[in-house]
């Protein structure tokens, strides 16, 4: 129906907002790493990414109180019934495990697969959540899937955070000597490279097609 599509649209922009505003809290935690002499304007970049969180924050919370003030839409059992959900269901993991499959031998190729390895572990949370709803207490493998979908969302979400923080690093170039340009680039890159790494050596030999053919 209308409101449950309105609802939902809303809770998107929520969400979308939230993730704007912690991609902001990263880049924040990351640059700090960093004396105030690389950066001539240090403390300006700092202000304007607080600033910047400020609004977002304030956008967030006019999003959130509007959903709050709503009533939730209920669904009947006459609008869609324990069959109709089951195969919904069905179809969905099947969706997302058939793109992991695809995914995974191309990131562990190439570590430079950006929007690859960023997919990736947006649709390792996605099927995670998927399984969650699962009863998992007496299914090993269903258990191990879990896991291993947790590690591979950490890591690809770690690796995430550092090429967000090298995209600002790169739109303030200007404003950072050359030098220091370069350590904090190659500071970056390293503890990428190592995140990187680390995701190969746990995957390189894994047949994630058969893994999840099982679910």
């Amino acid at each position: 129906s209308y409101d449950i599509r309105n609802y939902h649209d809303q809770y998107r922009q929520l969400f979308k907002i939230n993730s704007e505003i912690r991609d902001i809290d990263i880049i924040y935690s990351r640059l700090i790493r960093y004396s105030s002499e690389s950066i001539p304007n240090y403390r300006r970049y700092l202000q304007k990414l607080k600033n910047t969180r400020d609004k977002k924050y304030k956008d967030a919370r006019e999003v959130a109180s509007t959903l709050s003030d709503n009533l939730l839409p209920q669904i009947t059992e006459d609008e869609i019934s324990d069959n109709k959900l089951q195969l919904r269901y069905n179809k969905v993991v099947n969706n997302i495990s058939n793109r992991i499959e695809e995914l995974f031998p191309i990131v562990v190729a190439n570590s430079k697969k950006e929007k690859e390895l960023h997919e990736l572990r947006k649709d390792s949370k996605k099927l995670r959540y998927l399984l969650e709803i699962l009863p998992s207490k007496n299914n090993r493998n269903l258990s191990n899937i879990s896991d291993h979908l947790e590690e591979v969302q950490n890591i690809l979400g770690a690796i995430r955070d550092i090429d967000i923080t090298i995209e600002y690093i790169k739109r303030i170039k200007p404003s950072i000597k050359d030098t220091y340009y370069n350590l904090m680039i190659n500071t970056e890159e390293k503890d990428r490279q190592e995140l990187y790494n680390k995701f190969v050596d746990k995957n390189r030999n894994k047949n994630h097609g058969n893994t999840y053919r099982r679910l």
